[in-house]
C-alpha cells in the first residue's frame, strides 16, 4: 500500500511539472513581455581613489539607493545618492587637509540593457552629478561640491520572483578638481514595480 502511494507521488510530480515551468514564463518572462517601470534598488561595495588621490585619501565603504524608470525595454533613466566614509592617508593633518571625510553623491544617469539570456542582462549608463564632502575634502579648493562625470556597467539577473534581480554594477567617477577617477564595484538588490 505504501509502495503504492509513492509511485502516485511520483506521477503526480511529473505531471504538475509543466505547471510550474509554465508559471515561470509567466509576468515579465512571458514571450513579448516588456521590461519596463519603475524600480527601486539599494546597493553597496567598495569606493577606490586611484594614482595620486590614493596617496592621500583611504579606499571607503559605500552605500547607497537607486530609483529609475525603464522608458522602453532596454532603455531607461535612473537616479542615485551613494555615501561613503574615507580616512586620510597623510601622516601628519596640514592646513588644507582634514584627517576624514564623508563624501555623497548625487546623479543620473542615462541607462541601457539588452540581455544575453531570458535572465541575464547586460548593460551601461552615462550621466552625472554631484560629489559633496563634508567636511570639504579639499579645503583649500574652496567649495565642499564638485560636479562629477560617471559611466557605469552593469550585469543584473532576474530571479524567479516577480520583479526582483540582483546585479554588479562597477563604476568609474571622475570628479571635479580630483588628480584621478575613482573606481567604485558595487552590487545590489533591485525591485521592479
Amino acid at each position: 500500500m505504501a509502495k503504492n502511494f509513492y509511485y502516485f507521488l511520483v506521477v503526480c510530480l511529473f505531471l504538475t511539472a509543466p505547471i510550474f515551468g509554465a508559471e515561470e514564463e509567466v509576468g515579465q518572462f512571458a514571450p513579448g513581455a516588456k521590461k519596463v517601470g519603475f524600480y527601486a534598488a539599494i546597493g553597496t561595495g567598495r569606493f577606490f581613489f586611484t594614482d595620486a588621490d590614493r596617496a592621500e585619501f583611504a579606499d571607503g565603504w559605500i552605500v547607497g539607493l537607486k530609483v529609475g524608470y525603464d522608458i522602453m525595454k532596454y532603455v531607461g533613466i535612473e537616479g542615485i545618492f551613494r555615501t561613503s566614509g574615507h580616512e586620510s592617508n597623510l601622516r601628519t593633518v596640514s592646513v588644507g587637509t582634514n584627517p576624514s571625510f564623508f563624501g555623497y553623491q548625487f546623479g543620473g544617469l542615462a541607462k541601457g540593457a539588452y540581455p544575453i539570456t531570458r535572465r541575464l542582462f547586460v548593460g551601461g549608463g552615462l550621466g552625472g552629478g554631484i560629489w559633496f564632502s563634508n567636511p570639504n575634502q579639499k579645503p583649500t579648493r574652496g567649495s565642499n561640491s564638485r560636479g562629477m562625470f560617471m559611466a557605469e556597467f552593469d550585469l543584473e539577473y532576474y530571479l524567479r520572483t516577480r520583479g526582483l534581480s540582483v546585479g554588479i554594477d562597477p563604476s568609474i567617477a571622475a570628479i571635479q578638481d580630483l588628480k584621478s577617477v575613482s573606481i567604485q564595484l558595487t552590487g545590489f538588490i533591485r525591485h521592479t514595480f
